[in-house]
């Protein structure tokens, strides 16, 4: 089962969740906030399968100017469980035009 909740008020958005399978579970907030042609944002999730637990998040931020989007993330994902060397880092640049 599973459950999600979400809330905006003008520029914030806020989100939270929570999912069971057996004795699978993850647990995920997130936020996001716009301020003029700048929008901020990320989000925390934290994972336990199998008894291997994870830690991740990610941040993230936006610059709009007419039809164009310039973009930069980071995210990590930690060790799961025991498991050395298991985690992972992304660094993201990106450019979308509408």
């Amino acid at each position: 089962w599973e459950i999600a909740a979400n809330y905006q008020t003008g520029p914030l958005q806020l989100g939270g969740g929570y999912v069971k399978f057996g004795d699978n579970n993850l647990f995920a907030i997130r936020a996001l906030y716009g301020m003029g042609a700048f929008t901020f944002g990320g989000y925390y999730e934290r994972d336990d399968f199998d008894g291997d637990k994870r830690n991740n998040f990610r941040l993230a931020g936006m610059y709009a100017m007419g039809a164009s989007e310039f973009h930069l993330n980071f995210g990590m994902a930690g060790d799961t469980g025991d498991v050395d060397d298991s985690g992972a880092k992304q660094f993201t640049l990106g450019y979308n035009y509408n």
